[in-house]
């Protein structure tokens, strides 16, 4: 019996128990407090989790500067143009590649590549 009076007695005297006996928590009292903290910082549910994650993007969106009219016509003309040299320059290597493939097989490679 008395070994059991001496366990419980050394379990309360940790520093842990000791830094709260200083504050006056008692053992119940802090093991309520860490399961209230828990409690507060678990995650709210799915729908709310969803509708902060967009409040927080547009949040974001008000925060990037945007181009202006002139800066944005700018940019698309010069993707566009670029788009069109590279669709030029890939439709002549291809025309080339083809001439010299025909060549190289001869013109029934030519007609059995239409026909199938």
């Amino acid at each position: 019996g008395s070994s059991s009076i001496s366990i419980a007695a050394s379990a309360a005297s940790t520093p842990y128990t000791e830094s709260l006996s200083k504050r006056g928590i008692t053992m119940d009292k802090a093991k309520t407090q860490t399961t209230n903290a828990k409690k507060a910082s678990g995650s709210p549910n799915v729908f709310r989790r969803i509708g902060r994650y967009f409040k927080e993007v547009f949040g974001e969106t008000k925060k990037l500067s945007w181009p202006t009219r002139k800066e944005l016509v700018s940019y698309t003309l010069t993707v566009i143009a670029f788009v069109a040299i590279f669709a030029v320059i890939i439709g002549l290597l291809d025309m080339l590649f083809s001439l010299g493939y025909t060549r190289l097989a001869g013109t029934s490679a030519l007609i059995n590549t239409f026909l199938m």
